[in-house]
């Protein structure tokens, strides 16, 4: 490849565009410039509409969310949640250990694993190092733990104490504890 071919070219470009910068008036510089710049801002602004089909949008993290629902919510508590609009609000905003998708499968939430015994008397659940709260602090044992003494405490008559009697919980670790059933679930 002849680089001197090129460069004789280029250089030879660079000349005539001096010869024809030094023959224009100040006025037509100037015109020139400003039709430059023109151009260069709507060849910009044509790849940024040619080019916003093909994006795609990704949310980013934060952010608001506005959900319409018909009616008041009442608790918006997911120990307390008993209408439709509580729960569909706490569905939102809360995560569980685990969830069911859009097919009614159980999926993990915030828990990386959860384990069950032969005998269907014990499950364990390990959380995921990336549960947090809303302020950045891990989500741990103690939380999960607290939480369900509060939904099987009497006095705060939670709608979901049913689903929870006879459960005992056994922290393990910070992110393992075990759920101890009377008969198997």
């Amino acid at each position: 490849m002849d680089t001197k071919k090129y460069k004789v070219k280029i250089n030879t470009f660079r000349e005539e565009l001096r010869r024809i910068y030094s023959s224009l008036s100040p006025e037509k510089v100037l015109i020139v410039s400003m039709l430059l710049i023109i151009s260069i801002a709507l060849f910009f602004g044509a790849l940024v509409v040619f080019n916003r089909p093909y994006l795609i949008t990704i949310p980013s993290y934060g952010g608001k969310i506005h959900e319409g629902i018909i009616g008041t919510p009442r608790f918006i508590n997911p120990i307390l949640a008993t209408s439709e609009q509580d729960k569909d609000l706490t569905t939102l905003i809360f995560a569980g250990l685990a969830k069911r998708d859009a097919t009614g499968e159980i999926i993990l939430d915030t828990a990386q694993s959860i384990t069950e015994s032969e005998d269907g008397l014990q499950y364990v659940a390990i959380l995921k190092d990336t549960a947090v709260f809303h302020d950045g602090q891990k989500v741990t044992s103690d939380d999960i733990i607290y939480t369900i003494n509060l939904v099987q405490n009497p006095t705060i008559k939670s709608p979901h104490r049913v689903k929870w009697e006879g459960v005992t919980i056994e922290k393990n670790s910070d992110t393992q504890l075990t759920f101890i059933l009377k008969k198997p679930f």
